[in-house]
């Protein structure tokens, strides 16, 4: 007893000692669980930078890094736990400290990227670096845990646009050459797998401030909305440099109502490919980046909905051109009114565009790029659109805005207003929409190129290349909209007359014309020639736009023995 009660109290200390050693050791167990657990989770989220690119399309044009990343984690990642950040070291020196360039977005695409999925991160910045500037882009995820920084080169390659045959399995890849040295450009991958055997390329040197196609038949088709991976690679020789995009799997041209109060009889598409889901983000929505959050998780929702639902949003002329892009490559398709007040530019030299309209396209076109722009044409007969002077606008004047935004590289035509119900206006309005609907197949894969020129100073030609299948040729008279008065355009007026005017154009090297033909009829051969790489021909002017369709044929080669006889 005398032994054992001392052990008996020196027991109950050490019991509670011991108790609280063991509670203690429990709550450490429990924090180091957590944060293994949180540890394992952060580390489950990984991706690399696979590509990285500053593009700047346009002196209006602030930029915007591109990143093409791989999700090599186990966990998805979202636009929600990404966060960018663009910095700027100015000049040539290694010393000092970098800037940080504010992004009006930065958009995750598609919007969730699974483990193991490819996929971009577009960063729009909202104020343009300096030419010197080297730019580095720092990609956070998981509260800043996992992060990625890579360097942003500026690419002389651009992919302008990407477009795929009606079934899907062909993919039309145009590359712009936006350096001085001609380039010679390779098609490396579309979709999940590389670059198939019967990829050929159209104009595979491409010159300075021109464009190529790359054509590439597909192993399996891709589905309608999916998100689609292309890689081209420029090779001089000396090195190679790849330019990656993601973007949306689309087939169409749709040619709607405004307000979707569509009337068969006027040969209008009744379904509408995209669905709109903001307006006028350039001043109803906040501010910038405030309009492109609530966009972003409009888009992220609905894409969790349906992955394959394409998505519009109207950009007004607030702060036009600046808007448009700042804004243009949220969207899957962005509507907007090239019938607008051109930017000063155009009347600093009005020679260069063959009417003040165009030069707006053009503006919407690349803001855009590589996705599409949809033109809002006004045809209402009390319209009264921006630099336009009459409250209504004649047959053929509908006809020039609607093929002048083609011709910029517009993707499809919203109607603003009917036509009245004069039975003249609205029988040239169904005819044109009928000629629409003709060209569709070539409009839906089309890119401006440049390479046409025409002997008459009051007539103006443009083209579009529309992969391997044709050249879209649209012959414009220029007295449309040529007058001014107060700051507004109209078309004076002057006598209708059949002018004859001789035109040439340039066609892809290895490519011969094999037809000539309006919408509705062929052309005689002896209307037209082709040699040198060039297409001549003679249009009969009556109408404000002149529109032919020359069809591409791929010239055989002749072998050492000669042709075969």
């Amino acid at each position: 007893m005398m032994i054992s009660e001392p052990r008996r109290a020196k027991n109950s200390g050490d019991a509670l000692h011991g108790l609280q050693i063991g509670t203690t050791l429990r709550l450490v167990a429990v924090v180091l669980l957590m944060a293994s657990v949180a540890d394992t989770q952060w580390a489950s989220m990984e991706f690399s930078v696979i590509s990285s690119r500053f593009h700047r399309r346009d002196c209006d044009d602030a930029g915007e890094a591109r990143l093409y990343i791989h999700n090599t984690g186990a966990e998805s990642l979202s636009m929600a736990n990404l966060e960018v950040r663009i910095l700027a070291r100015e000049g040539t020196a290694t010393g000092g400290s970098a800037e940080e360039h504010q992004c009006v977005y930065a958009r995750l695409s598609p919007p969730v990227l699974r483990p193991g999925q490819y996929g971009e991160i577009v960063a729009k910045l909202s104020e343009a670096p300096t030419n010197d500037a080297h730019l580095r882009c720092t990609v956070s995820a998981g509260s800043g845990i996992v992060s990625q920084t890579a360097p942003l080169e500026k690419s002389a390659l651009w992919i302008s646009y990407v477009a795929f045959s009606e079934d899907f399995r062909r993919a039309y890849v145009y590359a712009e050459n936006l350096g001085t040295e001609p380039a010679r450009v390779k098609l490396l991958k579309v979709g999940d797998g590389d670059r198939p055997d019967q990829a050929t390329p159209v104009r595979s040197v491409v010159l300075p401030g021109h464009k190529g196609c790359l054509v590439g038949d597909l192993a399996s088709p891709v589905s309608r909305g999916a998100f689609v991976h292309v890689v081209i690679v420029e090779d001089t020789g000396e090195r190679k440099s790849e330019v990656h995009v993601v973007t949306r799997a689309i087939r169409a041209f749709p040619v709607v109502m405004e307000h979707g109060n569509s009337e068969p009889r006027l040969a209008v598409d009744i379904q509408r490919p995209f669905t709109e889901t903001m307006a006028c983000p350039a001043h109803k929505h906040g501010s910038q980046e405030a309009a492109s959050a609530r966009f972003l998780d409009d888009y992220a929702r609905r894409f969790s909905e349906n992955p394959h639902q394409l998505i519009q949003m109207a950009i007004c002329r607030s702060s036009m051109p600046e808007a448009w892009f700042r804004f243009g490559t949220l969207p899957d398709a962005a509507a907007m009114n090239p019938c607008l007040r051109p930017p000063s530019r155009y009347g600093e030299n009005p020679q260069s565009w063959f009417c003040p309209f165009f030069c707006v396209g053009e503006l919407a076109k690349k803001a855009t790029e590589p996705g599409r722009y949809l033109a809002i044409i006004p045809t209402g007969p009390n319209t009264q659109e921006g630099s336009l002077l009459l409250k209504g606008l004649a047959p053929q004047e509908w006809r020039f805005l609607v093929y002048n935004a083609i011709a910029s590289g517009a993707k499809g035509v919203i109607y603003r207003g009917q036509p009245g119900r004069d039975r003249l206006n609205r029988d040239a309005f169904r005819q044109l929409n009928r000629e629409l609907q003709q060209l569709r197949p070539l409009l839906s894969i089309s890119e401006p190129i440049q390479g046409c020129t025409t002997e008459h100073s009051d007539y103006a030609i443009r083209s579009l290349l529309c992969g391997d299948q044709a050249i879209l040729i649209m012959a414009f008279d220029r007295r449309y909209f040529s007058e001014q008065r107060k700051g507004r355009f109209y078309t004076p007026p002057f006598g209708r007359a059949v002018i004859p005017v001789r035109a040439r154009v340039k066609i892809p090297g290895g490519m011969a014309i094999q037809s000539m033909r309006t919408p509705f009829a062929s052309l005689d051969h002896d209307c037209w020639a082709c040699q040198d790489s060039s297409l001549s021909f003679t249009t009969e002017m009556l109408n404000s736009v002149h529109v032919y369709v020359a069809s591409l044929q791929r010239e055989p080669r002749l072998s050492k023995e000669g042709p075969s006889r």
